[in-house]
């Protein structure tokens, strides 16, 4: 399992944003739409139920995040540059759940360095 602070750090760094950004109440789209990525990953690679999912992003009210979720569903299949952006994020994060397995037993400076 993924935690989701990964996920958040992961999806902010991918479209340039600051956790701060991704997490706050805009609607700006270039704000939005990374959120809602960032809770359809978070859905589909943590074990967080929906109203952890929505706390974790700052929501008062777990639909929000179930229409988030299901938003992201829907455009995936008709929306390539959405599709190809989520398939980095998730890259990423595998790639990171790699090099920690890789480095299990070695210092944390060493992880801080490899990640």
């Amino acid at each position: 399992m993924i935690l989701v602070s990964q996920i958040q750090r992961a999806v902010a760094d991918h479209y340039g944003l600051s956790v701060a950004e991704l997490l706050s109440a805009t609607r700006q789209r270039r704000i939005a739409r990374p959120r809602q990525i960032g809770m359809y990953l978070a859905r589909r690679h943590s074990a967080c139920s929906l109203p952890d999912i929505a706390r974790r992003f700052g929501l008062r009210n777990h639909t929000t995040a179930l229409h988030a979720i299901r938003n992201v569903e829907n455009l995936i299949g008709r929306d390539i540059e959405l599709w190809t952006d989520v398939e980095s994020v998730e890259a990423r994060l595998a790639l990171e759940a790699d090099l920690c397995r890789l480095v299990v037993g070695q210092p944390k400076s060493f992880v801080a360095v490899a990640l």
